[in-house]
C-alpha cells in the first residue's frame, strides 16, 4: 500500500461526480376574440341603450420535459419532476348592457341621473391530459351574471353598487399531475414544531375537483362638493364570498396535518384523528409526520368583508405650481374562512397565520393606509408617501410562554406585532415640447396679409428646435428612494422561515432607484 502524502485534485473529482440535471417547461398559446359594440335605440327619451357583444377562443399547449434522470424515477434535489402534456381550450362568450333611466337634461328635483349596468359571461374549459390514461374533464360556469347601479341625487354625490359572479377553473396540472414527492416545511401542532416529513408529501393531481366561484357584493358613494373644488373623496364596502376553495398539494397537506395534530392534541387515539390514513407518523412518545399523502383538493369557504376610503383635493392653481394632497385607507371587517365544509371558520382578521390554516396569504391587519402629497411646476414633480400598516397579533403556536414569564402564565396571545410605517420620495422632471404660439399672440392681427404664412414659421421653429433641445422632448428623468428611514419590519415569530410577513412587508429596506422614460 502506498504511504506518504499524495496530491488530489478536488476540482476534478468534483466535475466526476456532479451531475447538472435540465428540465424544460414549454408553452403556447393562441388566442381569437370578435367584438360588436353599439347603440340601441338611439331615438329614446334617454339617447338609447348601449350594447357590447364578444366571444372569445383561447387554445395553450403546455409540456414538461422532466430531466431523462428524474424521469427515470431517480430524484434530483427536493423536488420531483415528472413528464407533462396538457391541452386547455376555453369558449367564452359574454354580453353588456348599459341603461340609462334618468339623464341630467331631464331635471328631475332629487333625480339627477340613474343608470343600470348587466352584463352576462358563459365559458367552458375543456382540459386534457396527453399522457398516460389521456383523461379529460370539462367545465362551465353556467353563465356569470354582473349588475351594478349608478343613482346621482345631486351632482355632487353619486351612490354606486354592484353584484358580480367570478369562476375559477381547475387547471391542467391541478387536475391531471402525476405522482411526485415534495419536501415542503409544515408545522405540526401535536408535537409543536415545523418539520420536513422525513419521506416527504406523495403529492398529485386530483380529477375530482370543483371549480372555486366567488360572488362579490360593493356599495359606497362619490362626493365631489361644489363648494370645495378640486375634492373627491370615496367610500365603498365589499363583500366576497368565495366557496370550493382550490387548495394545492403542500397547503392542503398541511390542512390535514393541522387538523390531525389538533385530534391528538385532544386525545384522540392516533388511528382515529382526522386523515389519519393519509399520515404517516413515527414510533415514539409524541410521534413525528413521517410521510404525508396529499392531492390538489377543494377546500371550504372564505368570506372576507371590508370598506375602502379614499380622498384626493388638488389646491387652485397659483403661479407656484399644483399642489395635491391624496389619502387610502382599508378596514377589515371580517377575514375568515373555513379550511374543511362542515368544520368551522377560523378568523383570520387581525392576527398571522403561517400557513397552518393556508386560507389567508399571511397577516391581516385591520387597517392599512396611505397619505400622500405632490407638487407639479412646469414638468417638474415631488411625491412623498407615508405608508401605514397596523399592528396585529403572532401566531401563538410559534410562541413560547416562558420567552414572556419565568412563570409560564402570561398568554401567549398577547404578543402583538408593532405597526410599520414607513417613507417613500420621488421627484421627477420631464422636458415638455413647447406649444406653438399663435400668430395673433406673437403681434399680428388676425387678418393681416401674411399672416397664415408667419404662423407657420413660428410653428415649424418649435417643430425644429435645436438638436438638443429636440433629443430631450418627451424625457422623463426620475429619481426616487423607498423606505427613507431604512426601517425593517417588524419580528414575526410565527414567520419560521423569514421572521417577518413576506405577504406585507419587503426586506429590501431602503432602496434607490433611477429611471429615465423617452416618449416619441
Amino acid at each position: 500500500m502506498p504511504t506518504g502524502t499524495r496530491a488530489f485534485d478536488n476540482a476534478a473529482a468534483l466535475a466526476r461526480s456532479t451531475y447538472t440535471g435540465r428540465s424544460r417547461g414549454l408553452t403556447r398559446d393562441f388566442l381569437a376574440d370578435a367584438k360588436v359594440f353599439g347603440n340601441l335605440f338611439p331615438n329614446l327619451y334617454q339617447g338609447g341603450i348601449g350594447f357590447n357583444l364578444g366571444y372569445e377562443y383561447r387554445h395553450q399547449r403546455s409540456k414538461g420535459q422532466a430531466d431523462p434522470t428524474q424521469a427515470a424515477g431517480d430524484q434530483l434535489g427536493f423536488n420531483a419532476d415528472v413528464e407533462t402534456s396538457f391541452h386547455t381550450e376555453v369558449n367564452s362568450a359574454f354580453s353588456e348592457l348599459q341603461i340609462p333611466v334618468i339623464t341630467s337634461a331631464m331635471n328631475i328635483p332629487g333625480a339627477r341621473s340613474l343608470e343600470f349596468q348587466a352584463a352576462y359571461r358563459f365559458e367552458e374549459f375543456d382540459v386534457k391530459n396527453q399522457l398516460g390514461t389521456k383523461n379529460e374533464a370539462t367545465f362551465d360556469n353556467n353563465g356569470d351574471v354582473r349588475l351594478s347601479a349608478r343613482y346621482q341625487p345631486i351632482a355632487d354625490v353619486t351612490l354606486r353598487a354592484s353584484f358580480g359572479e367570478s369562476f375559477l377553473s381547475p387547471g391542467a396540472g391541478q387536475l391531471f399531475a402525476g405522482t411526485s414527492q415534495n419536501f415542503p416545511v409544515v408545522f405540526d401542532p401535536f408535537t409543536g414544531a415545523t418539520l420536513q416529513p422525513a419521506r416527504g408529501v406523495i403529492q398529485q393531481g386530483n380529477t375530482g375537483l370543483t371549480p372555486e366561484t366567488t360572488e362579490t357584493y360593493t356599495a359606497g358613494l362619490v362626493v365631489t362638493p361644489k363648494f370645495l373644488p378640486g375634492f373627491t373623496a370615496t367610500v365603498d364596502f365589499y363583500q366576497l364570498f368565495t366557496r370550493n376553495l382550490i387548495l394545492g398539494s403542500a397547503d392542503f397537506a398541511q390542512v390535514m396535518l393541522t387538523l390531525n395534530g389538533r385530534d391528538l392534541l385532544a386525545g384522540v387515539p392516533i388511528d382515529q384523528a382526522r386523515f389519519a390514513e393519509n399520515i404517516d407518523r413515527a414510533e415514539g412518545a409524541r410521534p413525528i409526520p413521517d410521510q404525508i399523502r396529499s392531492s390538489t383538493s377543494n377546500a371550504g369557504k372564505r368570506l372576507v368583508n371590508g370598506m375602502d376610503v379614499t380622498s384626493a383635493y388638488q389646491l387652485p392653481w397659483t403661479t407656484f405650481g399644483t399642489f395635491t394632497i391624496s389619502t387610502g385607507y382599508n378596514y377589515f371587517f371580517t377575514f375568515k374562512a373555513e379550511p374543511v365544509a362542515g368544520l368551522g371558520s377560523a378568523n383570520f382578521t387581525g392576527d398571522y397565520n403561517n400557513g397552518t390554516i393556508p386560507l389567508a396569504p399571511g397577516a391581516i391587519p385591520r387597517h392599512k393606509g396611505f397619505l400622500r402629497g405632490e407638487y407639479e411646476f412646469k414638468g417638474f414633480n415631488f411625491i412623498a408617501t407615508t405608508n401605514y400598516i397596523s399592528s396585529f397579533l403572532d401566531d401563538p403556536a410559534f410562541i413560547l410562554v416562558n420567552e414572556f414569564s419565568p412563570n409560564g402564565e402570561r398568554d401567549p396571545r398577547t404578543r402583538t406585532v408593532s405597526d410599520y410605517i414607513t417613507l417613500d420620495l420621488q421627484t421627477s422632471y420631464e422636458f415638455i415640447k413647447p406649444e406653438a404660439e399663435p400668430a395673433a399672440e406673437a403681434g399680428m392681427s388676425k387678418d393681416a396679409k401674411g399672416g397664415k404664412a408667419m404662423q407657420q414659421t413660428a410653428v415649424a421653429g418649435v417643430e425644429q428646435g435645436t438638436f438638443f433641445q429636440r433629443l430631450l422632448w418627451g424625457t422623463k428623468l426620475t429619481v426616487g428612494v423607498q423606505n427613507v428611514f431604512d426601517r425593517s419590519p417588524p419580528t414575526v415569530l410565527g414567520a419560521f422561515n423569514d421572521n417577518y410577513d413576506t405577504s406585507l412587508y419587503n426586506i429590501r429596506n431602503r432602496y434607490y432607484y433611477v429611471q429615465i422614460r423617452k416618449t416619441f
